[in-house]
C-alpha cells in the first residue's frame, strides 16, 4: 500500500499503445519518452528523465526482473533502460517514479519502492564492484534528439557463418533516429553515448550525467539520502 505521501501526487499510468519489444529496453522507453513529452499535462506536472543503468564491465546486478529465478537473485545485464519522472513542484515533498517493462514491481513503481527492491545490494555494497550500477541520466527532450540506433549491439556471427544473425529478434519499426543525430548524420550512438558510463574528455559533448549508486538514490528521491536496506 502506497503512503499518503506517495499517492497525493499520482503519477500518469502506461499509455494504452505502448511499444514493447523484449531486450530492447532502450526503444521501448524511447516511446514512452516521446508519448510523456507530447503532453502538456504531463510535462507540466513532471520532470521526464530516461535512465541508462550500466558499469565499465558491462555488467550490472538488477533484482526484482521479470528474468530473475526468483526474489533473492539478480538478473545481470549488460545495460537497462528506464523512465523517471520527478515532479516539478516541491519536490523535495513528493516521490519520484520509475517506469521500468521489465520489473516484476508496478508500472510505475514509487521510487523508493523500486530502488530498495532493484539495487538492494549493490547499494548495500555486498557484492563485487564490477556488477554494482552506475546511472547515465538524461532528460527526455535531450534523449529524443539525440538517441540513434542501427540495432548493430544485438548482431552476433554464429559458428561458421559470415551472416550475423539478431541474438534477439528486432522491433518490426525502422531504426530509431533522432531528429539531432539525423541532421549530424549519425546512425548509431546507443553504446558509446548513453551505455558509456566513463567520464567524457574535457570539451567533449556531454550527454546527461553520469552518477553513482548514492548519486542516484538522492536525485530521485528530491535531494534526501535514500537509505540501502
Amino acid at each position: 500500500m502506497l503512503s499518503a505521501r506517495a499517492a497525493s501526487c499520482p503519477p500518469p499510468v502506461l499509455p494504452s499503445e505502448c511499444h514493447y519489444t523484449p531486450y530492447y529496453c532502450e526503444e521501448n522507453i524511447y516511446f514512452l519518452a516521446a508519448s510523456f513529452h507530447q503532453d502538456n499535462v504531463i510535462t507540466n506536472a513532471w520532470e521526464i528523465n530516461v535512465v541508462f543503468v550500466s558499469n565499465e564491465s558491462k555488467t550490472v546486478a538488477l533484482w526484482g526482473q521479470k528474468l530473475s529465478l526468483g526474489p533473492d537473485y539478480p538478473v545481470v545485464w549488460d545495460y537497462h533502460c528506464i523512465l523517471v519522472l520527478r515532479p516539478r513542484l516541491e519536490p523535495a515533498s513528493e516521490p519520484a517514479w520509475v517506469y521500468d517493462y521489465d520489473t516484476c514491481l508496478t508500472i510505475p513503481c514509487c521510487w523508493s519502492d523500486y530502488v530498495q527492491t532493484t539495487f538492494k545490494l549493490a547499494m548495500c555494497e555486498m557484492i563485487p564492484g564490477k556488477f554494482r550500477s552506475r546511472f547515465r541520466v538524461v532528460p527526455a527532450p535531450e534523449f529524443l534528439d539525440k538517441f540513434a540506433s542501427d540495432r548493430s549491439h544485438m548482431l552476433k556471427l554464429p559458428v561458421h557463418s559470415n551472416d550475423a544473425v539478431y541474438v534477439h529478434r528486432p522491433p518490426d519499426y525502422p531504426c530509431i533516429v533522432g531528429r539531432k543525430a539525423q541532421d549530424q548524420g549519425i546512425s548509431n550512438n546507443l553504446m558509446q553515448t548513453f551505455v558509456e558510463m566513463t567520464s567524457s574528455e574535457p570539451g567533449a559533448d556531454l550527454t546527461g550525467k553520469i552518477m553513482s549508486d548514492e548519486e542516484f538514490r538522492v536525485w530521485g528521491n528530491g535531494g534526501s539520502y535514500v537509505e540501502p536496506c
